[in-house]
């Protein structure tokens, strides 16, 4: 987290590498806070069977069922869809936990 300055209370900025190259965003995409905004997609008004893709993929579930396992008690173990760099496979959070980072 960055502590002064315009970016307070921010992430570090991440520098991403695919095949050796620094990756960019293409035209008309954004990123902000872990969310990303592709403005390139159109659909036209006319083309039902693009709509409903669209409308699809916008009310996607934040994550898939078969990732989230409920454990003993009052825990929760989500398994990620890749491990990360230090071999972690699955997170367990509390159920307190789990609705904090799903709406935060």
């Amino acid at each position: 987290m960055v502590a002064m300055g315009k970016r307070a209370g921010q992430r570090a900025r991440r520098v991403q590498l695919i095949q050796g190259k620094e990756y960019k965003l293409p035209k008309l995409c954004s990123t902000f806070r872990g969310y990303n905004l592709h403005c390139g997609v159109v659909v036209s008004a006319r083309n039902r069977k693009g709509l409903e893709g669209l409308c699809r993929y916008i009310l996607r579930p934040p994550l898939a069922k078969d990732r989230l396992r409920k454990m003993d008690g009052n825990e929760y173990e989500l398994k990620l869809k890749t491990p990360w760099a230090d071999g972690t496979t699955s997170l367990r959070l509390s159920s307190m936990e789990f609705l904090e980072r799903l709406t935060s």
